[in-house]
């Protein structure tokens, strides 16, 4: 949870306080973020569920390690927010999923773009002891 509590304090260092202020608290969109080990996908969604722009880092023409660095998930991001904005969306509720290296950079690339940021979330699983062990085999 510690790569939780540094986005969300990236976050508040690259805004200014005037700019914070002036943030809507209600987003118009949905920007799910999901950094895997070999790649990062940025999917744009309106509330509905539509989707609205969905991008990777490997659509950015980065091939194999390059995807899942931090260059790969800002260009990826800001494509998708791109987008977005030009569908007529100006603010966006972004959840990440996964730990790779690509979260922060793709909240840059977001506001990047010209969209504000409005919540930050992490859905990433874990996992909560499963299902119930094999009993052990007796010789």
């Amino acid at each position: 949870m510690a790569a939780a509590g540094a986005i969300s304090q990236l976050f508040k260092q690259s805004m200014r306080p005037a700019a914070r202020a002036a943030i809507a608290k209600k987003p118009d969109c949905f920007a799910t973020v999901t950094a895997t080990l070999n790649n990062t996908h940025v999917c744009f969604a309106r509330l509905n569920g539509e989707v609205i722009a969905h991008t990777s880092a490997g659509m950015t023409g980065r091939k194999g390690p390059q995807r899942q660095e931090g260059d790969g998930a800002r260009e990826a991001a800001r494509r998708a927010a791109a987008k977005a904005v030009a569908a007529g969306h100006r603010i966006a509720h972004l959840r990440f999923k996964g730990r790779s290296r690509g979260r922060s950079a793709a909240l840059q690339g977001v506001m990047s773009a010209d969209m504000k940021v409005s919540h930050l979330e992490d859905i990433t699983a874990f996992p909560t002891n499963g299902c119930r062990a094999r009993k052990a085999r007796r010789l």
